[in-house]
């Protein structure tokens, strides 16, 4: 792969990269800055799927057609996704405390 072409590294990264700041390889697991969006991400995103929100009912709609455009199945398949999307959040969240408490340790130790 050539070091010019930007497009092939989108589809093949490579697995650590260099911090300029330290000039010492982080890899991909210690990025707290990513962890931690990563974590909001799921968190927020679960809850909106949890909450319902997606398929509230229209003021102009009957019952019978909510329940035609929303089945019942879907309805409870998707609060199903979110809630599991919260789940992987709060592991995702209880990984990246983990891991800045390894950081504030290792720099309490230098």
């Amino acid at each position: 792969m050539s070091d010019r072409s930007n497009i092939l590294k989108i589809f093949n990264p490579s697995q650590n990269f260099e911090n300029n700041n330290n000039n010492k390889n982080v890899t991909d697991e210690d990025c707290l800055g990513c962890n931690v969006f990563n974590s909001m991400f799921l968190l927020t995103g679960g809850s909106y799927l949890l909450s319902g929100y997606p398929v509230r009912k229209n003021v102009k709609w009957t019952l019978q057609e909510y329940n035609k455009i929303h089945p019942k199945w879907w309805r409870t398949s998707l609060r199903s996704v979110g809630g599991g999307v919260v789940l992987f959040g709060l592991y995702r969240s209880v990984e990246t405390f983990r891991i800045w408490r390894k950081v504030e340790s290792s720099k309490l130790k230098e």
